[in-house]
């Protein structure tokens, strides 16, 4: 999974991708398809319809009556001859005609030609029913197609003519393959649609229903306190493509925060714990020293004025180191509630700077410590809470003076860097250092490098964890750079809008 930053870089991506409207709801998208499918279904259904009036009966009539004309003009040729009969055989003879059954009548229905069978030569038919085609006609010769003319000539009549002829010579195709070709069109938009709703079942499955059962089974683990079964949809490259996209970011950026929330809770609680056990350790010898000594003064141990003094100025000094232990105390549990107050307010640094590291410069001297200060940064303007900046410079310089070498020497280096907008602020000593194996724990509460814990150098092991606090709550970063037994190097960072 990505990291948090990550998520919250995409998260602010995926907002503006919605606002610009790149992110499509499933609704509109359903719509679209649906609208897809209406088209296509329309499409081959009036297709369909298309082919149907190709081959309605009226259509086969009119070519029938299209492929027999020139025929009609020859029978009205062969009734103005000597021998009608004689006349319509040599012409059935002469041509290749797809018209084999055709039927001639006279004007009293007598047949005079035929070449379908129950149509007899001589016999007498039905005008009227030999003239028309009706309903009942198709229905018991669905496979026929029945044409008849009057044969006239200077608008006198001289007989009739029919005509039978197959509906397969008609189209140049049978029956089944009409109906193919009739439904072919509907057929393929079926298909079609059928392809597409495939597709979109596939489409949903994928992108809405697994992702959904997904974050049911993850909201069941976080409900029995599993906060590690993660979306696996919500890192894929589809990522804000869509509503159910968002929410199953949204569920991953959820999990993440309770996941990170109960983190923090466990390291509260073993801070807790470390907290009690440290305090219990480092308070126990102070205390120890200072009921000795005021036990001592009860019982009557110190003999003379100087004696008694002797021993109150050691319960006093006990009794600063525990005020200062319980002070950083104090400032460390309101940092971890983010409850420690930082004023911000902007002022010009130069005068801060020059005015504090001036009177750290009388705290140096007291401890009989060389003291530089050098400021080439010009004066900038610059968002910080003085109180909290004067702690962490004058935490550092008593850190440099209880680890430094006796009598040794403090610097404080004041620069701009003006490409990168960073003002720069080194506190550094020539003492001991601290070993390699230290450094990534230096801002750790209630480190010291002292695996015994000792109290011969005083403190908390909590001033390097406030510092850094309140270095980071200005938007600073604070790093340390030492090598054994070469001194020790604090390095602030602030960037400066």
């Amino acid at each position: 999974m990505k990291n948090k930053d990550n998520r919250y870089h995409e998260n602010n991506m995926g907002k503006n991708s919605r606002k610009n409207g790149k992110i499509q709801p499933l609704l509109k998208n359903q719509f679209v398809i649906n609208l897809f499918v209406f088209v296509i279904l329309s499409v081959g259904i009036i297709l369909g319809i298309f082919q149907y009036r190709q081959y309605r009966e009226y259509a086969f009539y009119n070519n029938a009556r299209m492929l027999v004309a020139d025929r009609v003009q020859e029978i009205e040729q062969a009734f103005l001859g000597n021998n009608l009969t004689e006349e319509l055989q040599n012409i059935k003879n002469s041509t290749e005609s797809i018209d084999k059954d055709t039927v001639v009548v006279d004007l009293d229905g007598q047949i005079l030609y035929s070449e379908k069978s129950g149509y007899v030569v001589g016999e007498f038919i039905e005008l009227n029913e030999f003239m028309q085609t009706d309903l009942s006609y198709y229905n018991d010769h669905s496979e026929t197609i029945k044409v008849a003319f009057v044969i006239s000539k200077d608008n006198q009549t001289l007989g009739f003519a029919g005509f039978f002829i197959e509906k397969e010579a008609i189209i140049g195709i049978s029956e089944a393959q009409v109906v193919f070709q009739i439904f072919l069109a509907p057929l393929v938009a079926l298909l079609v649609v059928m392809l597409i709703l495939f597709l979109n079942a596939a489409y949903l499955r994928t992108r809405i229903i697994e992702p959904v059962l997904e974050m049911i089974d993850s909201s069941r683990a976080i409900i029995d306190g599993n906060y590690h079964v993660p979306i696996t949809s919500a890192s894929s490259s589809h990522l804000m493509d869509n509503d159910i996209d968002v929410l199953t970011y949204h569920f991953e950026l959820m999990r993440d925060e309770l996941e990170e929330k109960r983190a923090r809770e466990e390291k509260l609680r073993t801070s807790q714990k470390e907290l009690m056990s440290c305090i219990s350790h480092d308070l126990k010898t102070p205390i120890t020293t200072i009921k000795a000594y005021g036990e001592g003064l009860r019982d009557g141990m110190a003999k003379d004025d100087a004696k008694v003094k002797e021993y109150a100025e050691v319960i006093v000094s006990k009794t600063e180191i525990l005020t200062k232990m319980i002070g950083d105390l104090i400032e460390h549990s309101n940092a971890e509630l983010n409850q420690l107050s930082i004023v911000m307010k902007e002022q010009y640094v130069k005068s801060f700077f020059d005015n504090t590291c001036k009177e750290l410069e009388g705290v140096a001297q007291h401890y009989k410590m060389q003291y530089n200060y050098e400021n080439t940064a010009p004066d900038l303007l610059f968002e910080f809470d003085e109180q909290r900046l004067t702690q962490v410079l004058a935490n550092l310089v008593d850190n440099a003076i209880k680890y430094g070498r006796k009598n040794g020497h403090i610097q404080i280096k004041l620069s701009y860097q003006a490409a990168e907008k960073i003002l720069k602020v080194i506190v550094e000593d020539d003492g001991n250092g601290i070993n390699a194996a230290d450094i990534p724990y230096v801002f750790d509460k209630f480190y010291r490098g002292e695996k015994s814990r000792s109290t011969a150098i005083p403190g908390s092991g909590l001033g390097l964890a406030i510092c850094k606090y309140i270095v980071e709550a200005h938007g600073g970063e604070l790093t340390c750079e030492s090598k054994g037994h070469n001194g020790t190097r604090f390095i602030m960072d602030f960037f400066v809008k």
